[in-house]
C-alpha cells in the first residue's frame, strides 16, 4: 500500500503550519494574547485508558443459502490514548486500540449456511493506531492532522492475506467562534484493499448552557450531551455510524482472501458517572440498525453474490471503564 498520492496534500498542509508557525515566532514575544483553545468549556475530560464491552443480540440474517439468528454478538476493546507533546500551540497525541469480536447464533447444529458455522468459530480480532496533531494560533484558527492505522482479521493465515489492512488521513482547518462555538471542516482520505474515498468533513461543537451541548463529526456521529454542574455525570443521546471489516479464512476452496463487511447505524443513550477523580464508568444501551453485511471474494464472483446478506436491526448494550487525567493535572 502507497501514500504517494497523498504526499502532495501533506506536504501542502505542513508548510501551511508551518508559515503560520514562523509568523507567530516573531509576533510572540511581547504578546500576551493566548492561544485559542479547540476545546470547549463544560466538557468532559479526554479518556486515557478504556475498557469496553458491548454486547448485541436478536440479529437476523437473510442470504440465498440459508437465514440465521444471532444469539450474541460480543465486542471486547482496549484503549490508550496519550499525549506525546503538549505545548500551547503545538499538541502531538497518539491512540491505540485493540479489539476482539465473536458471533454465536441459535440452534449452531442446524445452520444452513456453512458460512454461518464458519463465522461462529471464529475470533476476528482488531488492532489501529492514529496519530494526532493540533496547531493552534493566536487568532480564532486552528489545524488538525489526522493518520490511522488499522490491520484486522482472524488471524488464521500467516502473511498480508491472514489481515485487512486500511490507512486513512484527515486534514482539517478550524475556528473557535466564541466560548460557546467551535467548528472545523476538511477531507477524509482512505485507502481499504485498493478502494480510494475522499469525502468531506465537518466537525461542529456548541454549548447552549452550562449543562447541554453538541458535539458532532459529520457524517460519522452527532450526540447530544447533558453534564451535571459538578461535572460528575454526564448522558449522551447519540448517533453514529459504524463499520468493521476483517479478512477470514471463511472457505478452503477459495483463492485468495475472503473480506467480511458489516455497516451499521447506531443509536444509543450512554451515562457516564465518576467514581474517583480519575476513575469513571458507563452504561450504554442502544439500538443497532444493519446496512450492510457480506462477504466477498474478489476471485469468486458468485460466492460474493451468494454470500450477501440482509441484517435486521437488535438491541445493543454495554459497560465502560476509563481513567482519565485527574483535575489537578488538568489545572
Amino acid at each position: 500500500m502507497s501514500i504517494k498520492n497523498y504526499f502532495p496534500l501533506i506536504c501542502a498542509f505542513f508548510s501551511c503550519i508551518g508559515l503560520k508557525a514562523q509568523q507567530q515566532k516573531h509576533n510572540m514575544e511581547g504578546s500576551s494574547t493566548p492561544f485559542c483553545n479547540p476545546k470547549l468549556d463544560h466538557t468532559p475530560r479526554p479518556k486515557g485508558i478504556i475498557f469496553r464491552s458491548v454486547q448485541g443480540s436478536g440479529q437476523k440474517l437473510q442470504s440465498s443459502r440459508g437465514d440465521a439468528s444471532v444469539q450474541r454478538h460480543s465486542s471486547e476493546q482496549i484503549a490508550l490514548r496519550a499525549p506525546i507533546l503538549a505545548k500551547e500551540h503545538f499538541k502531538v497525541g497518539l491512540s491505540l486500540r485493540y479489539s476482539q469480536d465473536e458471533f454465536e447464533f441459535h440452534n449452531p447444529s442446524f445452520l444452513e449456511n456453512p458460512i454461518h458455522r464458519q463465522l461462529e468459530e471464529k475470533s476476528l480480532k482488531r488492532l489501529s493506531s492514529s496519530l494526532y496533531l493540533i496547531k493552534t494560533t493566536q487568532k480564532k484558527r486552528y489545524y488538525i492532522f489526522r493518520s490511522s492505522f488499522s490491520a484486522s482479521g482472524d488471524y488464521a493465515n500467516s502473511g498480508a492475506e491472514g489481515y485487512a489492512t486500511s490507512f486513512s488521513l484527515s486534514p482539517l482547518v478550524g475556528w473557535r467562534k466564541n466560548d460557546k462555538v467551535s467548528f472545523a471542516t476538511g477531507l477524509h482520505f482512505s485507502y481499504r484493499r485498493d478502494r480510494k474515498r475522499v469525502y468531506p468533513v465537518f466537525v461542529y461543537n456548541r454549548n447552549f448552557d452550562k449543562h447541554w451541548g453538541l458535539e458532532s463529526t459529520l457524517p460519522l456521529y452527532t450526540k447530544l450531551r447533558y453534564g451535571t454542574l459538578d461535572r460528575k455525570n454526564y448522558v449522551y443521546a447519540a448517533a453514529a455510524l459504524k463499520g468493521n471489516q476483517f479478512n477470514v479464512d471463511i472457505d478452503p476452496s477459495l483463492e485468495g482472501p475472503t473480506l467480511f463487511r458489516e455497516i451499521s447505524i447506531q443509536y444509543t443513550l450512554t451515562l457516564e458517572r465518576e467514581i474517583h477523580d480519575w476513575l469513571w464508568c458507563s452504561a450504554e444501551v442502544g439500538w443497532n440498525n444493519g446496512l450492510h453485511f457480506s462477504f466477498e471474494n474478489e476471485n469468486h464472483s458468485d460466492f460474493t453474490a451468494e454470500q450477501k446478506h440482509r441484517s435486521s436491526s437488535n438491541l445493543i448494550y454495554g459497560l465502560s471503564v476509563f481513567i482519565v487525567p485527574p483535575r489537578k493535572l488538568m489545572h
